[in-house]
């Protein structure tokens, strides 16, 4: 399987699960626990669940990235944004538009840390993570 292939799909779970969370409709976990649509038993299993796969996602892409990682793609990430936003492909009147930017975003980010080791083995060549002998 090629190095790429399963970044969509972690960009997806990632994406899935930060929508599920929030977003700008009334349908999200935030929204049931509000207004308590759901059993409580289904509400705590869903709210687990979720809790589990994103908090693993963020704790290892925070490994990978680290502090000063982080940094640095939350900054091209916030570069990239600016400068759309200049070019006039953001506009700048539509309310809608940033509750549901910053999921895509913070999936982005959580994928590329995710994957950061392979996209840093891609990037270097070194195909084996063997230590060089004593």
């Amino acid at each position: 399987m090629s190095l790429l292939n399963r970044a969509p799909v972690f960009f997806a779970v990632a994406a899935a699960g930060l929508y599920a969370v929030y977003n700008p409709t009334d349908r999200h976990l935030w929204h049931v626990w509000e207004t308590e649509a759901w059993p409580l038993s289904l509400m705590l299993l869903a709210s687990l669940a979720l809790g589990i796969v994103l908090l693993a996602m963020i704790g290892a892409a925070w490994r990978s990235l680290g502090f000063l990682g982080t940094l640095v793609l939350l900054s091209l990430i916030g570069l990239l944004g600016w400068t759309a936003y200049d070019l006039g492909w953001l506009i700048e009147d539509d309310a809608r538009f940033l509750p549901w930017a910053w999921q895509p975003l913070a999936a982005a980010v959580i994928t590329i840390g995710f994957r950061w080791p392979r996209f840093w083995r891609a990037i270097t060549g070194r195909v084996g993570t063997y230590d060089d002998p004593v």
